[in-house]
């Protein structure tokens, strides 16, 4: 192969573009990649092909369900109950019970729903008059 007197002028199509495809309701699912032929003494140099591949994974598509409900969420097109995670507490005051006039410990529980796909929700405050989190679960 001699590039001066016999150029290669088989095409090289490196891909040079890629995204999610969308429509006005947001991603279809399918990820494309553009790709141009580089070699310029090829007889087809600056031409450009796509191919659509579909990964919903990439590039997730709208859930097409409406799910309903504290600590669901569509995941995967799939309503997900979240698992109510502990996160933190606060607090380790105390406050008067004027029922028995004894002074008990105080605590705020913060919980949120965590999904599969490694999402979260808001976090959850929750009083714990008893001392503890685990029951308020």
């Amino acid at each position: 192969y001699d590039p001066v007197n016999c150029p290669n002028n088989s095409p090289n199509f490196q891909p040079v573009n890629s995204y999610c495809e969308t429509t006005g309701s947001g991603n279809t699912g399918f990820y494309i990649t553009v790709y141009m032929d580089i070699n310029g003494s090829s007889s087809t140099y600056g031409e450009t092909y796509t191919n659509s591949v579909y990964k919903p994974g990439v590039c997730p598509p709208p859930c097409i369900y409406t799910c309903y409900g504290e600590g669901y969420k569509c995941v995967n097109n799939i309503c997900e109950y979240g698992v109510l995670t502990l996160i933190g507490v606060t607090g380790g005051d105390y406050y008067f019970d004027p029922t028995d006039g004894v002074f008990k410990p105080h605590w705020v529980c913060i919980f949120r729903y965590v999904w599969s796909d490694g999402s979260h929700g808001i976090d959850i405050l929750i009083d714990s008059q008893n001392g503890t989190c685990n029951e308020q679960i």
